[in-house]
């Protein structure tokens, strides 16, 4: 069916992005795949909360504001928990003082991380159930050294980021500019490089991929698109907060 129009929005949101590492999508489609019992718990936030039994052994990939906040407080329930990284350092988009703080407390409650690892080698079933949960083997390589480590887990969280929905909607043929990593590319007042259409929430290329952001350049779209408003994401100021504890709020620059 086609429709016409004279403004348009597009603002398909985005997807958890997996690593590139062996093992790592097929298991996580297991774990999605309700005709595989039982299923290994290979997760990003959008599935996170659907588990049923708790995991003795989480590894926790990336160590931005989702895998902090899920390591602490699966830690807290009981869960052993180590967080993985490469950049040497947690939070890596907080000022680096706040951040040492926040790692220092997850230590205290019991978080081990493994923060220089430069290599993520494969992840594979080792066979074994317990308590109803498949145990995987996880293996890394970590600065340093030449040998691999590997940690043995019956879950895995993938919190490496999130790619914008950007494929299967011919943009190149609307002539909308975008790019794979960046999402859809937008202006001050969120429009496209077809006048015509817009973009808002995270499949367009501002920085704030925030709810409460997407809320705002939804209310901004239809104010440029259909009355002709003045709308501009520079002059908005965004609020956010990383929910550990202790937590870490700001605003302003970002």
């Amino acid at each position: 069916k086609v429709l016409n129009f004279n403004k348009a929005v597009i603002a398909t949101g985005g997807y958890p992005s997996l690593i590139p590492m062996p093992g790592l999508k097929e298991l996580h489609h297991l774990n999605t795949n309700p005709g595989h019992e039982p299923r290994p718990y290979v997760m990003t936030n959008e599935t996170f909360f659907n588990m049923t039994k708790q995991p003795k052994n989480l590894v926790v990939i990336g160590p931005g504001v989702i895998g902090m906040e899920m390591a602490q407080s699966m830690q807290r329930l009981g869960t052993q928990v180590t967080a993985l990284g490469r950049s040497g350092r947690v939070l890596p988009k907080e000022d680096e003082d706040h951040a040492s703080i926040v790692q220092r407390q997850l230590e205290k409650d019991g978080v081990e991380f493994r923060l220089n690892v430069t290599e993520y080698v494969s992840v594979e079933l080792t066979g074994n159930v317990v308590d109803g949960l498949p145990e995987m083997t996880f293996k890394i390589k970590e600065k340093g050294t030449d040998s691999i480590t590997e940690l043995v887990v019956d879950a895995i969280l993938v919190a490496t980021g999130r790619r914008p929905n950007v494929s299967g909607m011919d943009l190149d043929n609307a002539v909308v500019e975008y790019d794979v990593r960046k999402g859809i590319l937008v202006n001050d007042k969120l429009q496209t490089s077809n006048s015509k259409i817009y973009s808002a929430g995270d499949c367009c290329s501002t920085a704030f991929k925030f709810t409460h952001a997407a809320d705002f350049m939804a209310r901004a779209v239809i104010r440029n698109a259909l009355f002709f408003g003045k709308e501009k994401m520079s002059n908005l100021l965004i609020p956010y907060a990383t929910y550990t504890e202790p937590e870490i709020a700001s605003v302003g620059l970002y």
